[in-house]
């Protein structure tokens, strides 16, 4: 309900039991940066510059076949060779497209699961997830990529998707970087826009979101620039270039 002035027309008799009264500003201090906190972002501790910083969730929306296994899987062989524990878990990828990716993983040290062709499923993967965060610890060092968001959960749905969202942020409080690969819708938006699929505690609850926005060319090379969305640091756009 709104008054003749467009704001809201609160009844102040009519307050729900789980909302307290609110008579001055000392919620204010849960909007407001320490001084540490803001040097944490202007001055990010990156594991891949302009891509991927130590401690947080990001997750990387791209449209198919638009180029973000090909790019995280070798980002995460660099990450391993200089000493990241790297766990890449792959549940969107066919037995043909899975064997190339082995030897690399096995090469740079990657921890590389392929749930599908174990027998498993990432509902298991999820499982695990879950005693890991439970047993406690410190996840110092950890990388995690999860090759796709979508196997994991059913990602249009708010209830479902939340409670992984959760587990996440748990993990990366304990130290667990998280590289979430994520899908973009068919269409784009009015502007011209990719959007990303799901909903909107997606974005709510991920340190950051970064689109892949791919070029084909015409010798079937791919050429993918970031384009940082929603950011906790000081980013700027980055390009790669994927051979045929």
């Amino acid at each position: 309900m709104f008054d003749v002035d467009g704001l809201p027309d609160y009844e102040p008799d009519k307050h729900s039991d789980d909302l307290e009264l609110v008579t001055n500003f000392d919620w204010a201090s849960n909007y407001t940066l320490t001084d540490k906190e803001a040097d944490e972002i202007a001055n990010p501790k990156w594991i891949y510059e302009n891509l991927i910083i130590q401690g947080h969730v990001i997750v990387i929306p791209a449209p198919p076949n638009g180029g973000k296994t090909t790019i995280l899987f070798y980002i995460a062989c660099e990450l391993s060779r200089i000493g990241y524990q790297v766990v890449y878990v792959n549940a969107d990828i066919s037995g043909g497209d899975a064997k190339p990716m082995v030897k690399p993983a096995n090469s740079a040290g990657v921890t590389l699961m392929l749930p599908d062709m174990a027998g498993k499923s990432m509902e298991e993967v999820v499982k695990n997830l879950t005693l890991m965060n439970e047993s406690g610890g410190s996840f110092d060092g950890v990388v995690a990529f999860f090759d796709t968001l979508k196997k994991m959960t059913d990602v249009v749905s708010k209830q479902k998707a939340k409670v992984l969202y959760k587990l996440f942020r748990s993990l990366s409080a304990k130290g667990m970087t998280i590289v979430l690969l994520a899908h973009t819708n068919k269409y784009n938006d009015e502007n011209g826009k990719l959007i990303y699929e799901g909903t909107a505690d997606l974005r709510s609850d991920v340190d950051e979101m970064i689109f892949f926005e791919p070029t084909k060319h015409d010798d079937k090379s791919m050429t993918v620039t970031t384009i940082p969305d929603k950011v906790r640091g000081a980013f700027d756009p980055i390009t790669f270039h994927i051979d045929p």
